[in-house]
């Protein structure tokens, strides 16, 4: 909705993990210190691990929404991907630009709450202008864009919640890039008129807006990732137009599964065997008990 501070709604519930934006898939493998590497995943010892999320859960506190910190729990940030950092206050809510589109507007790395705001409002960084006036007085029509929300298995979160392994993190934020990939080549378009009247034309960019958060609003582990879509996409000849949103609906559900299946086999690379869950392609890590998912 216009005039929503969205960057402040994304801060306030949860934390952007680190810089995500410079996180690659050269090291797929658990860290050392969690006793489970490449290729031993299915073998490593999950026994007694409702008792220990409980447990934890009891002791971390309500927190996220008041702004609290949360001592106990850590985020991969800084030059160096693989190291562990505690949480403050400054990694709250952090997102991270993405897409061809967000290039081309030189848009990278963390998100700026007031650009994000201004985008959703139909002003890009460029100077143009995007949005309907009916008059001179007319208030502008404009849809600021869409929250397309991408979440892991609750056995993948459970792990990247007790671990903090940043190769977990890792691999569903690459497999979240991957689906967004593809749904720019398949999905981005605008609608312009044509000598036999309106007609699609594909423009292979968007510009989307990472939010990553770990929890539920419940503070279970839940490990998602918000991929805000703008209202904004370049036409081949240079010229910005606001997105025809109907394939983006219409190829929603096959983003899902695109993402679904590049974490499972990341998963897979780290060790983790998998069971398909559903004929959508969701799954579940076997080594982690049905009772332990059930409890979220």
């Amino acid at each position: 909705k216009a005039g929503t501070d969205l960057g402040a709604y994304y801060a306030k519930d949860d934390y952007y993990g680190g810089d995500a934006a410079s996180l690659s898939d050269d090291e797929l493998s658990l860290d050392s210190d969690h006793g489970a590497g490449a290729g031993s995943g299915a073998e490593a010892d999950y026994s007694g691990l409702e008792s220990r999320i409980l447990s934890r859960d009891a002791t971390r506190g309500a927190s996220g929404n008041d702004g609290s910190e949360r001592p106990a729990d850590t985020v991969t940030g800084g030059a160096d991907a693989t190291v562990e950092e505690p949480i403050t206050g400054s990694t709250r809510g952090k997102g991270q630009w993405f897409g061809k589109g967000a290039e081309a507007l030189g848009l990278s790395g963390s998100v700026d709450p007031v650009v994000l705001n201004r985008l959703i409002e139909g002003l890009l960084p460029n100077g143009v202008e995007l949005g309907i006036r009916g008059g001179k007085t007319a208030e502008k029509e404009h849809v600021g864009g869409w929250d397309l929300t991408f979440s892991a298995p609750k056995s993948v979160s459970v792990l990247a919640e007790l671990t903090g392994s940043s190769a977990l993190f890792r691999a569903h934020h690459q497999a979240v890039k991957e689906a967004v990939n593809w749904l720019e080549e398949e999905a981005a378009t605008i609608r312009r008129a044509g000598f036999l009247g309106k007609k699609t034309e594909q423009t292979g960019n968007l510009v989307v807006a990472l939010f990553q958060h770990d929890t539920s609003r419940e503070q279970d582990p839940q490990l998602h990732t918000h991929a805000l879509v703008m209202n904004a996409t370049e036409r081949e000849d240079g010229k910005w137009r606001s997105v025809y949103s109907k394939p983006i609906f219409e190829h929603k559900m096959a983003a899902g599964n695109v993402y679904r299946a590049a974490l499972a086999q990341r998963m897979q690379a780290l060790g983790f065997d998998t069971e398909r869950t559903h004929a959508d392609g969701r799954f579940e890590i076997t080594a982690v008990p049905e009772s332990v998912v059930e409890v979220f």
